[in-house]
């Protein structure tokens, strides 16, 4: 890939440390481990809601992402939808599987209009192909 002029790559990088063995073996288990990342966009820390609320952002991982799914209050969970075109994340992070086809945006709603009118947490989780799951992103809430 290339880098345009005043570009920044962002990446993972890791140390380690032993004949080539154990480094073989070390790396084949942090590439199992290794659990998605990613950004949750939409909506803002502290945002006012109301009616339907969008949910998005995006996420990746080094073998795939399965799914992504957000909670409020650690109780409702809302399934989003994965592989929306993100061509943006993908100059950040080029080299990605996912940045193949630039797919890696996920997106959904959720009516806020049942919930108490006052502050809720929002958080959105992905799932990798090796059923590692890591928390995305988290923003506060507040229905209006």
């Amino acid at each position: 890939f290339g880098i345009p002029k005043n570009g920044v790559v962002r990446a993972r990088a890791y140390l380690s440390l032993g004949n080539y063995q154990t480094i073989k073996t070390e790396f084949n288990d942090l590439d199992k481990k290794l659990g998605p990342f990613g950004s949750l966009d939409v909506p803002t820390d502290n945002a006012e809601v109301s009616g339907n609320m969008n949910i998005y952002g995006w996420a990746m991982d080094n073998k795939g992402v399965n799914s992504v799914y957000a909670v409020i209050d650690k109780s409702i969970s809302i399934t989003l939808i994965y592989g929306s075109d993100r061509p943006d994340v993908c100059k950040v992070w080029p080299g990605y599987s996912a940045c193949n086809t630039n797919k890696v945006g996920f997106s959904g709603s959720y009516n806020v209009s049942n919930l108490s009118r006052c502050p809720h947490l929002l958080e959105v989780y992905a799932v990798d192909t090796d059923n590692n799951i890591r928390r995305i992103g988290s923003k506060k809430i507040i229905v209006k």
